[in-house]
C-alpha cells in the first residue's frame, strides 16, 4: 500500500514538469495540475486535474499571464515592411514583448521585412526619373546617383559641352540673354545663340564690322600686316575700307593685278599662260610657264613633236627627218617619214632588207639577240649574218650537240644502227643516250654469236673456242707449234712497222696541208688587213672651183654613203676574223683519224691523201673535218 502511493505521487510530479514552461499557480495549492501559465506561454489542459504549460510559438508573445487553454493565446509579433521599415534596435520583440518598427532614414530601403537596417542606398536616378530628365534635352547627357541621404537632390546630371545642370535637368543656356554684340557701334549686329554643344553665342555684323570675340567691331585689316604683299608684290599697298564699307583695296605694283584667291585679296602675279598661247598651232598638251613679274612674258614646255618659238612664243611642229636619222644605224638606203605631232613617234623609217626601225633609225637586224643557239647546249655560240642577210648560225660546244638550223640540239649517234653492228651484228639496234649522258649510245638485241660489250656500246662477235690438238714434244709437234707461233709474231712485228711507216708518212702529208692551209689563211689575212687599209681611210673627192651648192650636197652626200659602206665592209671583215679565230685549224688525233679512215675505206692510204688533200670552204671560212 505505501508503494502504491509512493508511485502515485511520482506520476503527479512528472505530469506537471511535462510541458516546457513552468506553472505560475496550481490547483488547489497542490504540486499538480497548472492553474495559471507565466508570460510567454500558455496552458494547455490534459485531463480534469493535470495542466501544462508551454512557450509561445515563434513570431508570438504574451505580455502577461493567463488561463487560455490553447496557442491562440499568444499574439503575433509586428512585421517590420521592407522596403520603408526596419526593426528598433532597441524594441526587437520577445515571447513578451511586442516588436518595434521604425521608418528607413531619407535615401536608404531595407532589403526584406523584419531587417535590423536600411542597407540598401536608393538609386536617386531610378527612382526620381533622373536618366529620364537629364538626357530630355540633351541626348549625351548621364545621370549620377547621390549617396545617401541626397540631399540637396537625389541625383545630378552630367551634361554634354554646351549643357549645364538647371532644375533636375540639363539645358542649353542662352549667352545672348546678357548680351548683344552692339557694345561697338554696330546697332545693326545681331546675336545668335550657339546650339549646343558649341558654346556661347556669335554675332551678325553689319557691312564693315567683324565679329571678334563676343561683339561687332571696325577692324583695320592693314594696321598689323599688309596682306597685299603676301605674293611677292613688295611695293603693293592696303588701304582699309570703313563701314559700311567692308575690307580693303590693293593697289599693286608693274607686273601685279588685285586679286581675290580662297576669299583673300592680295597683289598677285599677272598670270600671262591664262589663255595658253602656247597650243596656238595645234599643240593642246603644251605647258605654258608664266614669267616672274615684273615680267609679262611667258616661255612653253612643248609635247612630242613640237618646239618652242621664242619669236611667235608658240609650239610649232618639227620636222624631225632633218639630218636622215634613219641612215645613223648603217642602212643608206633608208627613207624617213616625218609623223605629224601627236603621232607615237617622231618619224618612221623605211629601212632595207637586213635592217629593222629600232630607236628612231635602222639597225642591221641582230638574229642573235635572244639566243636562239641557246637551248640543251647551254656553251653553244651565234654568229649573226650581217646585212643585207636576215640569218644567223650556231656552233655547237661538242659533237653531242648539231645545229638543225634553228638551234644546237642533241645529236643523234645511232643513225642507221651503225655503232652497234660494227662487228658484223646487221639485226643489232641502237639506243640513243640522252645528251647529258656519259655515253654516246646502248645497244640492244643482239643477234646469236654475238655478245654486248661490258660499257653497251657494241654488239660483239664471240670468240671462236681454239681446236684442241695433242701437243707431243716427243713426236715434234711441240717445235712446230711453238716455230709457228714465232713466225707468226715476227710477221706481225713487220706489219706493225710498216703500219707505223705508213701513218708517219701520213701525218707529214697532214702537215704538210695544214701548213699550207695555215699560209692560205695568212694570205687571206694580209688581204683582208690591206683592205682594211683601203676601205678605213677617208673617202677624197676633188670639186671644180665652179661646183654648184647643189653638187656640193651631192657629193657630200656620196661622201656620207661611201663611209657608211667602208663602216659596214669593215664590220663584216671583223665579224669573219672573229669566226676565223674561234674556228682555227687544229691538228686533229692522228691515231683516231687513221683508225675511222681505215674502217670506213678499205682501199688504203690512196684515198685518205684524197680527202686530206681536199679543202672546202663554207659560206662561213669552215676547213673541212677530215683535215
Amino acid at each position: 500500500m505505501k508503494m502504491m502511493i509512493v508511485s502515485l505521487i511520482l506520476c503527479f510530479f512528472v505530469t506537471v514538469q511535462a510541458g516546457d514552461c513552468e506553472c505560475t499557480y496550481t490547483w488547489q495549492g497542490l504540486s499538480y495540475g497548472c492553474h495559471e501559465c507565466p508570460r510567454g506561454c500558455w496552458r494547455q489542459e490534459i485531463s480534469w486535474d493535470f495542466d501544462e504549460c508551454f512557450y509561445c510559438p515563434d513570431g508570438t508573445y504574451q505580455p502577461s499571464n493567463n488561463n487560455p487553454s490553447n496557442a491562440g493565446s499568444c499574439q503575433p509579433l509586428r512585421t517590420c515592411y521592407s522596403p520603408g521599415q526596419y526593426i528598433d534596435n532597441n524594441n526587437q520583440g520577445s515571447v513578451t514583448t511586442q516588436r518595434q518598427c521604425l521608418s528607413c532614414p531619407t535615401g536608404t530601403e531595407s532589403s526584406s521585412n523584419n531587417q535590423l537596417s536600411c542597407s540598401i542606398d536608393i538609386n536617386g536616378c531610378e527612382e526620381n526619373n533622373g536618366n529620364t530628365l537629364c538626357s530630355q534635352l540633351d541626348s549625351g547627357a548621364t545621370c549620377t546617383d547621390v549617396p545617401a541621404p541626397g540631399t540637396p537632390n537625389p541625383y545630378t546630371c552630367q551634361c554634354s559641352a554646351g549643357y549645364e545642370f538647371l532644375g533636375g535637368e540639363c539645358v542649353d543656356p542662352n549667352p545672348c540673354n546678357a548680351t548683344t554684340c552692339k557694345t561697338s557701334g554696330d546697332t545693326g549686329a545681331v546675336c545668335v545663340d550657339l546650339v549646343s554643344p558649341a558654346v556661347g553665342h556669335t554675332c551678325t555684323c553689319s557691312s564693315g564690322y567683324t565679329f571678334v570675340g563676343t561683339d561687332c567691331v571696325d577692324v583695320d585689316e592693314c594696321a598689323n600686316n599688309n596682306p597685299c604683299d603676301d605674293f611677292g608684290d613688295t611695293s603693293g599697298t592696303c588701304s582699309d575700307n570703313h563701314p559700311p564699307e567692308d575690307g580693303y583695296t590693293c593697289t599693286c605694283g608693274v607686273g601685279y593685278e588685285s586679286k581675290v584667291v580662297g576669299g583673300v585679296t592680295s597683289c598677285h602675279d599677272i598670270n600671262a599662260c591664262e589663255n595658253n598661247l602656247c597650243a596656238a598651232d595645234g599643240n593642246t598638251d603644251a605647258t605654258c610657264y608664266d614669267a616672274a613679274a615684273p615680267s609679262l612674258t611667258y616661255t612653253c614646255g612643248c609635247t612630242y613633236g613640237y618646239t618652242f618659238d621664242a619669236n611667235a612664243l608658240k609650239c610649232v611642229d618639227t620636222n624631225d627627218c632633218e639630218g636622215d636619222p634613219c641612215n645613223s644605224g648603217g642602212d643608206t638606203d633608208a627613207t624617213c617619214t616625218d609623223m605629224p605631232p601627236g603621232s607615237n613617234t617622231r618619224i618612221t623609217c623605211t629601212c632595207s632588207a637586213g635592217y629593222e626601225f629600232t630607236n628612231s633609225t635602222c639597225v642591221d637586224i641582230n638574229r642573235c639577240a635572244s639566243n636562239p643557239c641557246i637551248g640543251i647546249d647551254t656553251a653553244a655560240e651565234c654568229f649573226d649574218a650581217a646585212a643585207p642577210e636576215d640569218s644567223y648560225s650556231c656552233t655547237c660546244s661538242s659533237d653531242r650537240f648539231r645545229f638543225d638550223g634553228t638551234t644546237c640540239v642533241d645529236n643523234d649517234f645511232c643513225v642507221s644502227d651503225e655503232p652497234c653492228r660494227q662487228d658484223g651484228d646487221l639485226n643489232s639496234t641502237c639506243l640513243d643516250a640522252p645528251w647529258d649522258a656519259n655515253i654516246t649510245h646502248t645497244c640492244a638485241n643482239c643477234s646469236s654469236g654475238f655478245t654486248l660489250t661490258n660499257d653497251l656500246s657494241l654488239c660483239a662477235m664471240n670468240a671462236k673456242p681454239a681446236s684442241k690438238f695433242p701437243i707431243n714434244f716427243d713426236d715434234g709437234t711441240a717445235q712446230a707449234v711453238i716455230g709457228g707461233a714465232v713466225f707468226l709474231l715476227i710477221v706481225l712485228i713487220v706489219i706493225v712497222c710498216w703500219y707505223r711507216r705508213r701513218v708517219k708518212k701520213s701525218i707529214a702529208r697532214s702537215e704538210k696541208v695544214l701548213r699550207r692551209a695555215e699560209m692560205e689563211l695568212s694570205s687571206s689575212n694580209a688581204t683582208r688587213d690591206f683592205d682594211d687599209m683601203e676601205l678605213g681611210g677617208g673617202v677624197v673627192y676633188d670639186l671644180d672651183s665652179t661646183a654648184t651648192s647643189d653638187e656640193v650636197k651631192a657629193l657630200e652626200k656620196a661622201k656620207s654613203r661611201l663611209e657608211l659602206e667602208n663602216a659596214a665592209l669593215r664590220k663584216d671583215n671583223q665579224k669573219h676574223k672573229q669566226k676565223l679565230e674561234k674556228q682555227s685549224l687544229s691538228k686533229t688525233d692522228s691515231g683516231d683519224e687513221l683508225k675511222r679512215s681505215d674502217a670506213k675505206k678499205p682501199e688504203g692510204f690512196a684515198s685518205e691523201q684524197q680527202n686530206t688533200t681536199s679543202i672546202q670552204w663554207s659560206n662561213d671560212m669552215v676547213v673541212d673535218d677530215n683535215l
